[in-house]
């Protein structure tokens, strides 16, 4: 992999985990870029309306999110 193509990957990790994964109370939320289930919340906002944001952790020390120590954005929708 050259340079620019990993700069590119971070960039990409870095992006996804800024825009926001899925977040439900049985399996909490999941790592835009390794897969992992249940990545731990160090953050919890309250309600806006129907929407609760969290900030979470990747906890897989393989992932790149995790080696930047890269917050992951999860929203949560109260239907």
């Amino acid at each position: 992999m050259s340079q620019g193509q990993i700069i590119a990957t971070v960039a990409v990790a870095i992006e996804r985990a800024g825009q926001g994964v899925d977040y439900t109370a049985k399996s909490g939320a999941v790592c835009p870029c390794c897969g992992r289930v249940k990545i731990p919340v160090y953050c919890t906002k309250p309600w806006s309306g129907d929407v609760r944001i969290r900030y979470h952790h990747c906890n897989n020390p393989d992932c790149i999110l995790y080696r930047l120590n890269t917050g992951i954005k999860s929203l949560q929708e109260n239907h």
